[in-house]
């Protein structure tokens, strides 16, 4: 793992993986990829449907967008972006879940949907947020990029959990050669300005 620019995590794991894309072996979830496979809290990501899993150096998988704290109730706008040199088609699917306290493992926050290439499927009370069959075609040449909304909950209260998995696609409507990216970001909220105040 290593922290990039504006405080956003890029982590690179490396495997075959079936999610979503329109136009490669992700044929088999044009849509979106099953609900539940974010790598998040128990949960498999796409490379436990795959028969070959290779450490790969060559791509990024990068959340933009979020502060280093999070204030309560406060809109933001994210940005899931996945690279790779030779992708021919991409998917992903991310969540947001409290970290830890009595709520853990829970929706924290609510998403919304910033243009026709992102929809969110929910499951379990946990909003997923995933690519569509217009969101499968890379932006350009070997990168995807996904735009959503996402508003912090209304109380401050326990960190918050984003994990994404993403597919980097070959494009060969196989399920080898592709390449599943998994990433995991943990953020705190802001102390109280009263709270603030009095350490100074």
């Amino acid at each position: 793992m290593k922290r990039g620019a504006g405080g956003a995590l890029a982590v690179a794991l490396a495997a075959a993986g079936p999610l979503a894309a329109g136009v490669g072996y992700l044929s088999g979830y044009p849509d979106a990829p099953p609900p539940g496979m974010t790598g998040g809290f128990g949960e498999p990501t796409c490379v436990s449907c795959h028969f070959a899993a290779t450490p790969d150096t060559l791509g990024s998988l990068i959340l933009r967008g979020l502060p280093a704290t999070l204030e309560a109730n406060r809109r933001y706008e994210l940005t899931v972006e996945l690279a790779r040199e030779d992708m021919a088609a991409a998917g992903f699917q991310l969540s947001a879940r409290f970290a830890a306290g009595p709520a853990r493992g829970r929706q924290a926050g609510d998403f919304r949907v910033l243009g026709t290439e992102t929809a969110v499927t929910a499951q379990a009370g946990v909003e997923y947020v995933h690519q569509t069959l217009a969101g499968t075609v890379p932006s350009t040449p070997g990168v995807a990029r996904w735009r959503l909304g996402w508003t912090a909950p209304r109380e401050a209260s326990a960190a918050v959990r984003f994990h994404i998995a993403a597919n980097a696609a070959n494009g060969d409507e196989s399920p080898l050669g592709d390449r599943v990216y998994a990433l995991e970001e943990t953020i705190g909220f802001a102390a109280p300005r009263a709270a603030r105040s009095a350490d100074r």
